[in-house]
């Protein structure tokens, strides 16, 4: 299996009860800016990471991502996005 963000990448998945969801994950070896950021370190900060929200429903056992209308890299934007409710993926409704 490939881990292109690290085996153990940092990140927040979140599910509200009225169908809202947001995520991010950055890479396990995300470097920390020495002092203030330069335009390179805010790419490299940029690069080290995902992030969008958007709407959500559940079917069965597969969690629907829907039209996420906001995202870091809108280059990554998919209408729907399918996520097998696996046991790894831990749901807290808030």
């Amino acid at each position: 299996m490939e881990h292109p963000r690290g085996e153990h990448p940092g990140g927040y998945q979140l599910f509200s009860k009225d169908g809202h969801h947001i995520f991010l994950m950055v890479d396990e070896n995300r470097k920390r800016p020495a002092g203030r950021p330069t335009a390179a370190d805010k790419s490299a900060l940029l690069d080290s990471m995902v992030s969008y929200a958007g709407t959500y429903r559940v079917e069965g056992n597969k969690v629907l991502i829907h039209s996420r209308p906001s995202a870091v890299d809108e280059g990554r934007l998919r209408s729907t996005d399918v996520l097998p409710r696996a046991a790894r993926l831990s749901y807290a409704l808030v």
